[in-house]
């Protein structure tokens, strides 16, 4: 929504200035097409950026997915002691996009601490 109305208002802006300018010196077309260029570059960018949005959420799915697969698997993490644990992850949550992987104990095992899978 946002977008149609920075286009809309790029449009309006260059008829505005079309509608009202000095007839004894009209827009050069080469000014007029400089900023039809500039609208077509925003319009592209918006469209880049709204296909860029729409890809980050597919992969933080697949992602979240791919991590809901872990549950009933081994893992191998480094613990706090320096000691290489393996265990079996029984759930999975949540804090914003960062997945943990609870291996009971009341433990959390942040995703990027897994040294290994075990099928």
């Amino acid at each position: 929504m946002n977008n149609m109305l920075e286009k809309d208002a790029f449009l309006k802006l260059l008829v505005t200035e079309l509608k009202y300018q000095d007839p004894v010196e009209p827009m050069k077309d080469r000014d007029f097409i400089a900023q039809m260029a500039q609208f077509s570059s925003l319009e592209q960018l918006q469209n880049m950026n709204n296909t860029n949005e729409y890809l980050l959420r597919l992969n933080q799915m697949a992602f979240s997915f791919n991590t809901v697969s872990m549950i009933g698997k081994k893992i191998a993490f480094q613990d706090d002691l320096g000691e290489i644990r393996e265990e079996v992850v029984e759930g999975i949550s949540f804090e914003g996009n960062i997945p943990y992987l609870d291996i009971g104990e009341e433990m959390l095992i942040p995703f990027d601490m897994i040294l290994r899978i075990k099928g």
